[in-house]
């Protein structure tokens, strides 16, 4: 797998597995999506900047880019925990 397609690889791993521990841990929908986001996101340009030793110049575009990415996976991911909390 090329350098590109592991580290989508390891963003999607670190967004879903932060959106099932926030949305496990707090019931309400949208601040659990917006917590695993932001996880996410610190998580996943932490360990950018540890891969490259400094920030690319292109972080804050890419901080943009992975925000939208990880809090659509978030919503996704908290779709059934909502399903399960609302269900009577």
């Amino acid at each position: 797998m090329s350098g590109a397609g592991s580290s989508v690889f390891i963003f999607i791993a670190i967004a879903v597995a932060s959106a099932v521990a926030w949305h496990r841990l707090l019931p309400r929908y949208m601040l659990a999506s917006l917590g695993a986001c932001g996880t996410s996101v610190v998580l996943f340009q932490v360990l950018t900047y540890f891969q490259l030793g400094h920030f690319d110049a292109f972080t804050p575009l890419a901080v943009i880019a992975t925000v939208v990415l990880a809090l659509s996976i978030a919503l996704l991911v908290g779709l059934p925990y909502r399903a399960e909390r609302n269900a009577p």
